[in-house]
């Protein structure tokens, strides 16, 4: 099944997102501001999204999963979630424009992204005070910006082993 762009938007109701046959988004995806949701689990059957996948301001959000059979994504945003504790999933990206994973208070861990190698433009993993293990973006060669700023309990960066350019 393919699809336009989708927005599911300011949902006081929703509490879990299933698109099992979702095969392809010719826009973006976002999700903003649904109070109930906990989990965003990507269906398996997603292999494209052409714009950005945005989830923000999701209040009781806990976990984003899932999105393996996903290769093809210009932008990832993840922010403004207070209660988000991880954030997994993702295992064929190689390549974005933007990651911007940030303003997520309770953020413990990223365990995503193991084979994302290139950030075109910015990588952006800011105001996450809780942040303490990243055992994904461990695969990252090249960054356009790198931005990691105000606050994380991460105690080492060796994620970025690889990291052998930042251009901007």
């Amino acid at each position: 099944t393919t699809a336009g762009s989708i927005l599911i938007d300011r949902s006081r109701a929703l509490k879990s997102v299933e698109l099992e046959s979702l095969e392809t988004v010719r826009g973006s995806f976002v999700i903003d501001t649904c109070s109930l949701l906990e989990v965003v689990d990507g269906p398996d059957s997603l292999i494209s999204i052409a714009g950005g996948l945005t989830m923000t301001r999701i209040r009781e959000l806990r976990r984003v999963s899932g999105f393996d059979s996903l290769v093809s994504l210009s932008s990832l945003g993840i922010s403004n979630n207070p209660n988000l504790v991880s954030v997994e999933g993702f295992g064929s990206i190689t390549s974005l424009d933007v990651l911007a994973i940030g303003w997520n208070q309770s953020l413990r861990k990223i365990d995503a992204l193991s084979s994302l190698t290139n950030v075109r433009e910015a990588l952006d993993l800011s105001r996450n005070p809780s942040l303490s293990e990243m055992k994904g973006l461990r695969a990252i060669e090249r960054v356009g910006k790198l931005r990691l700023a105000e606050g994380s309990s991460l105690s080492r960066l060796d994620v970025y082993s690889s990291l052998s350019k930042i251009d901007g």
